[in-house]
């Protein structure tokens, strides 16, 4: 399957270059071009077909079908943008509208001047002086002051100004005016937010949670206010909003208070997730730190969280003797319910379908192959969210899942000669994600982190307990705010140590390497890294042809005999005595090149001054 996701996505993604640019004008004669796509791709397929071995030739159709499938998908959103009515208005430049939208996210930090929070809505319908016009955009929505008091799935009545983005996926940008909020269907005038449906019952349970997890977490010392929730929630405290007073009608805790450092703005509104105490511009810095060490993925949830979980409530349910079925659907469960929990990502929806992925492979009594399940991962993602291709989120999280999965255990087998089991594992792990993941790194920001796989080695061992601890934390304040201090301040020791670690690795003038940007710079670190994988290949084949030609005399293994060359390139077998063959590690013989040079560097250097002086026969031990 992995052959059909990739053809996916670049069917995607190449669809979108050349039309997105067109799109952008807001014209709709170019609504016209997508109906070539058939054309070109029957074409494709007859050229496939006629040149494809006949073994193959099923293959090459089903490729086919599937690029054809993937570009039909996304040329059909891109038409559906440019033709909505809110988009037509946007196009010709800013306009002030009143709409009806459902919130599908939680608020979150603005990072724009003057706003003091954001979330994503999904449109309704929208009135534009005197006309009503239907609309199903989905649209990042800013807002300040007391607006800032939104609940995702909550349906509201805004009123602002409608324009056309200029970053992010989203194509519509709503800027709600300054005003409160009022309740009901009715007017309320000049009110920038109005209530018209409050969250369901769920939802609701959920913002309490997280909400009262942010307050909680604004106990701790500075670097926990950051981190902890970052490590937890995928958002950092400085990113995520407090929301001060009732929101729809319920306080942010049931304990009834946002605790020390409470709300600045006297419950009016909402606020970010820190406490008076902590300096902004301190917050900014760990966050540059943690990037330019390269350990900033760490703050955003991806499949480690739905790993830790899944493996501990299988081996709980391994205990308890449950089937397969059962435990396949508690898998499922547990992944929707931990997805719900977390602020909503690229990367939380590739690992929860993922973790889906494996949960219906566990019930039906099939092993779970990870290439196989990101591969129908990223088929569905492509097919029924053709905009998640362009998303730097979902491609590094899924490019670090498929690096681990084909790479890291073959390299993890090649590191056993010479290197400590406990190091393997998170070695082998990191280089083979840093590897695939490299590229799109640098697509995002033109800069290599020179430390990056010395900083994970480092946190790797505390990553895991922190995030449990933290876990425990967002599952018990809500309801017992002193034991989810407690849980917090846990998680916090470990965030203690990942920011010791990125300050130390990240904060120093040459933690970076600067790289040119865009595609040309992505492909001069896939060229430098195809050039030192076969570097690499080479040295070992010089290295194991020079140990045959070289007729060295055979070590001494454990167990007794003799190690005797059988012949073939770079292997060793033991002898009869030994009973068993023995292969030698690379790292000994390329050990050994390197002590011998070393040792005839210092022959070189010292004999003659030793000659010099009349007593070189000392050197070998003579007289």
């Amino acid at each position: 399957m992995l052959p059909a996701a990739l053809v996916a996505w670049t069917a995607v993604l190449l669809v979108h270059t050349l039309l997105a640019p067109q799109f952008a004008k807001g014209k709709g004669g170019t609504q016209t071009e997508p109906t070539l796509l058939p054309a070109l791709a029957v074409f494709l397929l007859f050229l496939l077909i006629r040149s494809a071995r006949p073994g193959l030739r099923c293959q090459c159709i089903l490729l086919v079908c599937v690029a054809l499938l993937a570009a039909l998908g996304a040329a059909g959103e891109e038409v559906s943008v440019i033709g909505d009515p809110v988009y037509r208005q946007a196009v010709a430049g800013p306009v002030t509208v009143r709409v009806q939208a459902k919130a599908t996210s939680p608020m979150t930090a603005s990072e724009r001047f003057g706003w003091d929070c954001r979330f994503r809505a999904r449109l309704e319908d929208i009135l534009s002086g005197a006309v009503r016009s239907p609309s199903r955009s989905a649209i990042r929505v800013y807002a300040r002051g007391p607006a800032c008091s939104v609940v995702q799935g909550g349906r509201y009545r805004l009123s602002g100004r409608l324009l056309r983005s200029t970053f992010g996926r989203d194509p519509l940008w709503l800027e709600v005016a300054a005003g409160g909020r009022g309740a009901g269907t009715g007017g309320g005038g000049g009110q920038g937010v109005e209530v018209l449906e409050g969250p369901s019952g769920p939802e609701r349970a959920v913002e309490i949670m997280r909400q009262c997890f942010l307050i909680v977490a604004r106990r701790l010392d500075d670097q926990g206010q950051v981190l902890v929730p970052g490590l937890t929630m995928g958002v950092l405290g400085q990113e995520g909003v407090v929301a001060g007073g009732k929101i729809d009608g319920f306080l942010p805790c049931l304990h009834g208070g946002a605790g020390p450092g409470g709300s600045r703005d006297g419950g009016q509104g909402g606020i970010h997730g820190l406490s008076e105490g902590v300096d902004p511009a301190y917050a900014a810095r760990l966050k540059e730190d943690f990037k330019r060490s390269g350990i900033l993925h760490l703050m955003a949830v991806s499949g480690g969280h739905f790993l830790l979980v899944g493996a501990m409530a299988d081996r709980l349910l391994r205990a308890l003797q449950v089937g397969k079925v059962w435990r396949g659907l508690a898998q499922a469960c547990l992944c929707l319910g931990l997805a719900s929990l977390m602020y909503p990502s690229d990367s939380v929806v590739r690992a929860a379908l993922m973790g889906l992925v494996g949960a219906l492979a566990l019930a039906r009594g099939r092993p779970n192959q990870s290439l196989n399940a990101l591969s129908w991962t990223v088929l569905l993602v492509l097919l029924l969210a053709p905009g998640m291709a362009t998303s730097y989120g979902f491609a590094l999280s899924s490019s670090a899942v498929l690096g681990i999965t084909l790479l890291a255990d073959g390299w993890g087998r090649r590191m056993r000669g010479f290197l400590p089991t406990c190091v393997i594992g998170p070695l082998s792990t990191s280089l083979a994600a840093q590897v695939a993941t490299l590229p799109v790194q640098v697509l995002m920001n033109p800069q290599i982190p020179l430390f990056s796989l010395a900083a994970n080695l480092l946190v790797t061992p505390f990553v895991d307990l922190s995030t449990m601890i933290g876990l425990a934390g967002l599952l018990t304040a809500w309801l017992w705010p002193d034991l989810g201090f407690v849980c917090a301040w846990g998680a916090g020791r470990g965030t203690k140590i990942m920011e010791v670690c990125a300050r130390w690795l990240g904060g120093g003038p040459v933690s970076v390497l600067a790289w040119p940007s865009g595609l040309a710079g992505a492909g001069c670190v896939i060229l430098c890294e195809a050039a030192i994988w076969i570097a690499l290949i080479g040295a070992t084949r010089l290295l194991r042809l020079e140990d045959r030609a070289g007729g060295d005399p055979s070590p001494t293994i454990a167990g007794g005999g003799e190690v005797a060359s059988d012949g073939r390139t770079g292997s060793w077998r033991g002898s009869e005595e030994c009973g068993q063959g023995y292969r030698m590690p690379l790292w000994v013989v390329f050990s050994g090149r390197v002590k011998e040079a070393w040792q005839s560097l210092g022959a070189a250097v010292f004999e003659p001054a030793c000659h010099a002086r009349g007593d070189g026969g000392e050197l070998d031990g003579g007289p």
